[in-house]
């Protein structure tokens, strides 16, 4: 169930709960992250660096790639007590229950069908609608809240890139949004930019360091032709302080492009645009400029009809992948980066490469062509024209 915390209630937390000293180690349990660790036994997310530098050797050089099971030593200089809520009123993350971790349970899928999300309602699962305050106006899955896509992306010059920690933190902060509870995206249509809108905030949300997260199958739209419930209105929940970070594991950043546009790290660039805008000639028949350098085309539309409709394939994820992009990728050594013109469709190529296949070393870059372009780089034409 959601929980709602009347002003009178969170007084009565006002002083510090049991003291739970930082102990010499911790191991890793479902839903950990070095930042929720930090912040459980030191007080302070960002000290997740700390935690990272004298466990290198057990964790290795990524930060993001803990493990259930793994035993990690605390840097403790002295006993930090644990409280509910501090003094400037923010929220902190008590310990992690496995009972609120959903994920583990039958039905939890990162693509959902509509009426396995209706099961969730009860059960304190967030549904998030992305849609814009006219789409919304139409009626709302009921209990969702209203966090409109515009509030999650760049300025017109460079609109893939996203918000910085601080202005999302904000954003979540005051939507009473929790990462720490699972959250269900729900976007507009069935076609695959719009679902493309849903996976960019599921990536968004993951490196904010949610771990609970799906999609909703078919968007809206498909919650409509399942005849369930729409209510007139969205739900609310307390807003808190939030303070958060982004996590680099799924991000590739433009210094990391240009790493392997130039060919000084391996890695392989996918161009999740259709193959009109990929592949374009001039009046004078010639290849004319349209991707980055040594790109190859991975077009997420024709991704979405062979998995995004048809959940039976979600294990198959990797041959169809290896089907499209018509020339080998080593994805098991190797930095894979999705990329498209402004986010969407390249964040859907890495929801489906990187949620549904399991591949680990996908990345996104959502800044993508149209941030290449502003950060002063030059579209090339297909490095096979």
């Amino acid at each position: 169930m959601r929980r709602f915390f009347p002003a009178f209630f969170l007084s009565m937390f006002a002083a510090p709960l049991a003291a739970q000293v930082c102990p010499p180690e911790h191991i890793v349990a479902s839903g950990d992250t070095l930042s929720t660790i930090a912040e459980r036994y030191l007080g302070d997310p960002l000290e997740y660096r700390a935690i990272h530098e004298i466990n290198t050797a057990v964790i290795g050089p990524d930060a993001g790639r803990i493990e259930i099971g793994m035993v990690l030593v605390l840097p403790c200089a002295e006993p930090v007590l644990a409280t509910a809520f501090i003094a400037d009123g923010r929220r902190a993350l008590p310990p992690l229950q496995e009972e609120r971790r959903v994920s583990t349970v039958e039905n939890w899928s990162v693509l959902m069908e509509p009426e396995i999300v209706a099961e969730w309602q009860d059960k304190g699962v967030q549904i998030v609608d992305i849609r814009s305050p006219k789409a919304q106006a139409g009626g709302v899955i009921p209990g969702s809240l209203s966090l409109p896509y515009s509030l999650w992306r760049g300025d017109k010059k460079n609109p893939g890139k996203p918000p910085s920690a601080q202005e999302l933190s904000l954003v979540i902060g005051q939507s009473g949004l929790r990462l720490d509870e699972p959250i269900i995206i729900v976007n507009a249509k069935r076609e695959a930019f719009d679902t493309g809108r849903a996976a960019y905030i599921y990536w968004l949300l993951k490196s904010l360091g949610a771990t609970d997260l799906a999609l909703v199958k078919g968007g809206f739209d498909g919650w409509k032709e399942a005849n369930l419930d729409v209510v007139a209105e969205t739900a609310t929940l307390p807003p808190y302080k939030a303070d958060l970070f982004m996590d680099q594991t799924w991000y590739a950043t433009g210094n990391e492009v240009n790493a392997i546009a130039s060919g000084t790290v391996k890695g392989t660039l996918l161009d999740a645009r259709p193959a009109k805008f990929f592949r374009k000639l001039s009046d004078l028949g010639l290849p004319t400029s349209t991707t980055l350098p040594d790109a190859q085309n991975s077009p997420a539309t024709a991704l979405h009809v062979k998995i995004g409709t048809d959940t039976t394939q979600q294990q198959d994820g990797i041959k169809v992948l290896m089907d499209l992009k018509e020339s080998r990728v080593n994805w098991d050594s190797e930095t894979v980066v999705s990329f498209c013109n402004t986010g969407e469709l390249g964040a859907l190529n890495w929801f489906y490469a990187s949620e549904l296949s399991g591949i680990d070393n996908v990345k996104l870059y959502p800044e993508s062509t149209k941030g290449w372009v502003a950060s002063g780089h030059q579209l090339v034409p297909p490095s096979d024209s």
